[in-house]
């Protein structure tokens, strides 16, 4: 929870994924 930007940067990573 210390780096928020890596949670943006997992939900994008599996929202590519799903919206391929």
């Amino acid at each position: 929870m210390k780096e928020p930007k890596s949670n943006i940067r997992k939900l994008i990573d599996i929202g590519g994924l799903i919206g391929r």
